[in-house]
């Protein structure tokens, strides 16, 4: 369907009223004043107003836009006068700008963590389209402290400074590192244990939640796999500052630990950490349209049982698939000469590893009472006797041990 651009406005949303934001770079720079049109004849463009006139992008290569002045706009009004309020009520009693219909991208600069409204209305002449529920809203979400340390050469602590100074909430989780990752062998997973600092705005900060996402989950594995992620409540220990330098409106007094059992070797995850406000804190820094959330993506490491000690050291080990991305299981095998189901006990509760086979251990044995049974030692079976102190002889039953 044909149209003839948009109708864009982009306010505070505090400021509904007020004259959209202007988008940066925008070619020509739109104004209230003037409306995009699309022609076929390059003479209604120079006729109205000798306004800017730009090839637009369609199939037709003789239409053109042209940004068209309300004071003298032929292509607008038809010759006629306007019986209903068309796109000059919006652009010039409303605030709205006038974009070209090939438009899929605006930039525009903002403030951090604030809120904006924002509606876009598709447009033909005078004919505009109105949905039932206008505007929308839409937070940036860009963190102030973030965003000096990606463009900025400075460090955590200068960036830190600044956006107290200029009175910027600072509401997600920050530094999150990963401490450990453990083979879980009993729940055929991967634990991990993570830390993390609070935010620099701690108000009402009661806790923080969790939440894991797997990313390319394996095609073997049933979906519900994802759902089995937990993690440990999460705990608040005394940070050690020794030594560390903190900005003025910081306070890194405690630092938070957890560990999410049941991740898949092999796998990605997205893992989120939600900051957990009383309702005047969520409330007022916006924590309901994930502005308080931080991402974190963990790439759990394939793990390969046999190389990690699932089995026994007296004992062999034998897995399907030796990469470890699709199971941690492995086949433990006791070695000639010991007994057990070959799984190391320290790996999986289970396990009661490899034993030496004793004969010597459960008599009835063959040797006699003036000899000492002895287990040969593996992986050799069987025992021998050897007769005691003051005795000479084989020491077995069937002979004689003499004095």
């Amino acid at each position: 369907m044909h149209f003839d651009g948009f109708l864009i406005h982009v306010v505070s949303s505090d400021q509904i009223s007020a004259f959209s934001l202007i988008p940066i770079e925008a070619f020509d720079k739109p104004h209230h004043g003037a409306v995009w049109l699309t022609t076929s004849n390059q003479f209604d463009c120079v006729n109205n107003g000798g306004l800017v006139a730009n090839n637009t992008a369609t199939t037709n290569s003789s239409q053109v836009s042209c940004l068209c002045s309300f004071d003298n706009c032929t292509l607008l009004y038809g010759g006629r006068e306007p019986y209903c309020k068309g796109v000059d009520f919006w652009t010039q009693e409303r605030g709205f700008i006038s974009v070209k219909p090939e438009t899929r991208r605006l930039s525009f600069d903002v403030e951090f963590r604030e809120v904006y409204a924002i509606t876009l209305l598709p447009y033909y002449r005078q004919f505009v389209s109105v949905p039932p529920s206008y505007p929308q809203t839409i937070t940036s979400k860009a963190e102030c402290i973030e965003t000096l340390l990606l463009l900025f050469n400075m460090s955590n602590l200068e960036a830190t400074e600044i956006c107290c100074d200029l009175g910027v909430s600072h509401v997600r989780a920050r530094n999150v590192t990963i401490l450990n990752i453990i083979p879980d062998f009993g729940r055929n997973s991967v634990s991990a244990t993570l830390q993390w600092l609070p935010p620099v705005s701690q108000q009402g900060l009661k806790t923080f939640r969790l939440l894991a996402l797997a990313e390319n989950l394996h095609p073997a594995r049933p979906q519900n796999d994802i759902t089995q992620v937990s993690f440990t409540p999460v705990e608040r220990l005394l940070n050690n500052l020794q030594n560390q330098s903190v900005a003025h409106c910081d306070n890194l007094t405690y630092l938070y630990r957890t560990t999410a059992h049941g991740l898949l070797p092999g796998h990605t995850f997205r893992l989120i950490i939600y900051s957990l406000y009383d309702d005047v804190g969520a409330e007022e820094f916006s924590c309901d349209d994930g502005s308080c959330h931080t991402y974190f993506q963990i790439k759990v490491p394939k793990v390969n049982p046999c190389d990690v000690g699932y089995c026994d050291e007296n004992a062999s080990c034998i897995t399907e698939d030796p990469s470890g991305a699709m199971t941690l299981n492995a086949s433990c095998t006791c070695n000639l000469g010991f007994s057990g189901n070959g799984v190391n006990p320290t790996a999986d509760e289970l396990g009661n590893g490899c034993r030496e086979i004793s004969l010597c251990e459960h008599p009835p044995h063959s040797c006699s009472k003036s000899a000492l049974c002895v287990d040969k030692p593996a992986p050799e079976s069987g025992s021998w006797c050897r007769c005691l102190p003051g005795f000479h002889g084989d020491g077995s039953l069937d002979a004689k041990s003499r004095y």
